[in-house]
């Protein structure tokens, strides 16, 4: 019963469909969307009765055939038509399962929200589909179109997301999710790892004696630098700041300190927005079993001694409890 009642209750309608597009079932959510007050209205009916005339022909030309071949359909922008005539837009997923060997398909269908534009865009096109037969093919393509410039808005925001606004490399949270990502690789083949984070020294005085633009240019020449020195075979991320931290892949302890070394020795032959920079290196080797907030811990510890140590060095987590 409590089931029940919180399927009738979800916050999204829910709707089961036989092989043949008709109605086997479908909570009260979806019924009040609709406008409908009993599931009986429409049990056994066709599904095409919810749908308007473009919304039909996109169904069973496009969607249903997709549901048969593959199973499953995911985050379709479709219209669906209330008792009283009017429209409603809705995000359609469905997938198709087998109950007792009959094909059954079960729908998750959410009211969406858009902005204004796409929303009366989609409208007169549905409108021009229901008037003129002779257009429908052209004007789904439109339709097809406008799904495309928002899956294409939504890979975009799903970049920029990961990306640190300033100089386009990986930001912080993005550089935690693809340090988890290789040590759950490392879990299935072992892999050796070392992680260092790097600050500009004395980079405050840049901003006060130069201003922040040029503190800017400092940043993202250095890390343009820092992606070309290390290429595309480690992770190159800002981690706030003035600080950039680097996950080396398959270095040892003293092959991570010797490309440390000859980055630091290529920053001393040349400048960064015309100014001459130094840096301090903390660096860190992984050890078995340990996880990624250790790892970047014990390169934060290294870089503080670093700093105490004059700064312009790479110091190794390793080498600093040898010498205590």
């Amino acid at each position: 019963m409590e089931t029940k009642q919180r399927w009738n209750q979800a916050v999204c309608g829910i709707l089961t469909l036989n092989s043949k597009s008709e109605i086997l079932s479908l909570n009260q959510s979806l019924l009040a969307l609709l406008g409908y007050e009993k599931e009986e209205e429409l049990r056994g009916r066709e599904f095409e009765l919810l749908l308007g005339t473009s919304a039909q022909f996109y169904y069973y030309s496009i969607l249903y055939p997709k549901i048969q071949m593959e199973g499953l359909c995911q985050e379709i922008y479709l219209s669906l038509r209330k008792k009283d005539g009017q429209t409603v837009p809705v995000m359609f997923n469905a997938k198709r399962f087998y109950l007792e060997d009959e094909a059954v398909i079960d729908c998750i269908i959410l009211p969406m929200e858009t902005r204004q534009e796409y929303l009366k865009e989609i409208k007169t096109i549905n409108k021009k589909l229901e008037t003129a037969l002779e257009e429908k093919i052209l004007l789904h393509e439109e339709l097809l179109k406008k799904q495309e410039e928002l899956e294409e808005m939504y890979r975009t925001l799903q970049v920029v997301s990961r990306q640190d606004p300033l100089t386009g490399i990986l930001n912080r949270r993005a550089f935690m999710e693809e340090i988890h990502l290789t040590l759950q690789s490392a879990q299935m083949k072992p892999l050796m790892l070392s992680a260092c984070i790097m600050d500009l020294d004395f980079f405050k005085a840049v901003n006060d004696q130069h201003g922040h633009h040029k503190g800017d240019v400092v940043l993202c020449s250095f890390s343009e630098h820092l992606t070309s020195f290390f290429g595309d075979t480690h992770v190159v991320a800002r981690f706030g700041g003035e600080e950039f931290i680097l996950l080396l892949k398959s270095l040892s302890k003293e092959e991570a300190i010797i490309q440390m070394e000859a980055f630091r020795s290529a920053m001393a032959g040349r400048t960064y927005g015309g100014l001459k920079i130094t840096a301090s290196f903390g660096v860190s080797t992984r050890t078995e079993g340990e996880d990624a907030d250790k790892l970047i811990v014990k390169a934060d510890v290294a870089l503080y001694e670093a700093k105490r140590r004059g700064r312009d060095c790479v110091v190794h987590f390793l080498d600093m409890k040898q010498n205590q």
